[in-house]
């Protein structure tokens, strides 16, 4: 008899410990964009990366969500940082309890997942003025997203306090943070020429070390970068033109698509925006074969809580507001559930990287002889206290002919296969194997005395 049994927080995890143990070594090179493959370490690595916001989510439900984006098959946690949040009086700073971004990326380290991150400080996301803290405007003055004094200054007071918590947690001083990105589509804004070089150098100064990225639609493209950064490109529908043209500006450079939008935001008096999974799908294939790097945004969208969804403009006579729903048509939905977009992505992605979904369990040291079938309450383990829970394999040697029948004794359920074959005939001398499953024992009723699990007799 071999058992194996579920640990008191038995669950699903991936091979994170490797990462944990990296982690304890030194590290030599972080993600590089010198060749036409981002390398993590010299090696080539593909970001499969999925945008889930720490403050559009419950903080009790980040373990939750980051868990089921990793047994997606994703690699990578993408993330803005909202300024309004965090700075809501000038001068008056928050990282504490929802905004504990600190805590959102050591929650993402020990789960195994990389980080971008994305700090803006202008960064759209249907966001109440796109994460800037209205008190700009007291200023009559102000010019937004340039080198004007006045916001310039607001600038680097947000982003002394904010890379304060950042830059521990990059790659480079064991942290999950493999790229930052600076600013966030600029290049649909572009009113100032010298205000990316600004932001760029706000965070190099800060003590930002890893590789710098900016994000833009096609059109953006033209205006959006800035010298040092990998420019990467923002869409649904895979436009050919706009890969080659990417191509063209930053050539031998790995490819990216930072914002690969997996459905849309919705307006006060529309229809919820649904984008079908079978066309999501058949685009994500398509960048994959490209050997292209993605984010899907979002991967699970959340709720624009209190008064923070932002509103629409563009082509419209007047501003629309933003729903407070983000479900965003995500795969994971508002509230977290699975839908089919989840596990569309998931048998794709399952291609495109060789981790594998592990449950940790806690296995008999030896294995356990008798002569007929023990159950598990009465196996002589766990200190002559039994098994409680799980899973326990039996197994025995096939010395004659006949039918095997279990009485009704197997508890719950049984997988039963040989040595020699997986067919429904049995050979002598190879080994037959039950694998026996606890699935709950009966908590109300009158039959609490008749809840043994595994099995105690079969016959032939």
């Amino acid at each position: 008899i071999i058992i194996c049994e579920r640990g008191v927080e038995a669950r699903l995890h991936w091979r994170y410990h490797v990462m944990l143990t990296d982690r304890k070594m030194r590290r030599l090179e972080g993600l590089r964009a010198n060749s036409s493959q981002f390398t993590l370490e010299t090696k080539p690595f593909r970001i499969l990366g999925g945008s889930i916001h720490y403050f559009r989510v419950p903080r009790a439900y980040w373990e939750d969500r980051l868990l089921k984006m990793k047994a997606c098959g994703l690699n990578t946690l993408t993330t803005y940082v909202p300024w309004n949040l965090h700075e809501p009086e000038r001068g008056v700073f928050s990282f504490e309890d929802q905004l504990d971004l600190e805590a959102y990326l050591q929650l993402a380290a020990k789960l195994g997942l990389w980080v971008i991150l994305r700090p803006g400080p202008y960064i759209c996301s249907e966001w109440d003025l796109g994460g800037l803290p209205s008190w700009l405007l007291r200023d009559p003055n102000m010019k937004l997203r340039t080198t004007y004094p006045g916001f310039i200054t607001a600038v680097n007071s947000f982003f002394n306090q904010l890379m304060k918590k950042v830059v521990p947690h990059q790659y480079s001083k064991g942290g999950p943070i493999i790229a930052v990105q600076v600013e966030n589509e600029y290049g649909a804004y572009a009113k100032d020429k010298d205000y990316m070089s600004f932001i760029k150098e706000a965070l190099l100064s800060r003590g930002i070390t890893e590789l710098l990225l900016t994000s833009d639609d096609k059109e953006g493209l033209k205006l959006g970068g800035v010298k040092g950064a990998l420019q990467t490109i923002n869409f649904q529908k895979l436009n050919p033109d706009a890969i080659s043209y990417l191509d063209a500006i930053q050539p031998q450079k790995p490819k990216m698509v930072m914002e690969y939008w997996s459905g849309w935001f919705d307006l006060w008096g529309n229809l919820h925006h649904v984008y079908a999974a079978e066309d999501m799908i058949s685009v994500v294939t398509e960048i994959l074969k490209q050997d292209m790097s993605i984010n899907l945004y979002m991967f699970h969208g959340g709720t624009n809580f209190g008064f923070m969804s932002g509103a629409f403009s563009i082509g419209l006579p007047a501003p629309k507001p933003m729903v407070t729903s983000y479900d965003y048509d995500a795969p994971l939905s508002e509230a977290g559930d699975y839908t089919t977009k989840y596990h569309l992505l998931r048998n794709v992605f399952s291609l495109y990287h060789s981790e594998y979904c592990v449950l940790w369990l806690r296995w008999a040291p030896h294995p356990l002889k008798s002569e007929r079938p023990v159950n598990m309450e009465n196996l002589p383990v766990n200190n002559k206290n039994g098994q409680s829970y799980g899973y326990t394999l039996y197994e025995t040697i096939i010395t004659s002919g006949g039918v095997l029948n279990s009485r009704n004794n197997v508890r719950d359920r049984a997988l039963v296969r040989t040595t020699k074959s997986d067919t429904d005939m049995l050979c002598l001398n190879s080994t037959l194997g039950l694998l026996v499953e606890n699935c709950g024992r009966v908590n109300y009723g009158k039959t609490l005395d008749d809840q043994r699990k595994g099995t105690n007799c079969f016959t032939n």
